[in-house]
């Protein structure tokens, strides 16, 4: 689904982050999420080619991003 802005999360220094699926998510973005990582490279920021990392339960959208860095997760 296309239909809604997509929720922008920015991350700094942690090298995992859980996010809850909400009802809001689910009734904007459909039953599972479409994830996109950026990490901050320099002065861009770059779109990860390792979604490996992004694991959905069902529930919770959990991403380990290999150690601390700086970026935002995109989910649409």
């Amino acid at each position: 689904m296309t239909c809604c802005v997509a929720t922008i999360l920015n991350f700094l220094g942690v090298a995992t982050m859980t996010i809850n699926y909400s009802a809001d998510m689910i009734a904007n973005y459909g039953p599972e999420p479409n994830v996109q990582i950026y990490y901050l490279d320099g002065a861009e920021y770059v779109l990860s080619d390792d979604m490996n990392q992004v694991k959905f339960d069902g529930v919770n959208i959990n991403i380990d991003f290999g150690g601390p860095g700086e970026g935002f997760v995109k989910i649409f």
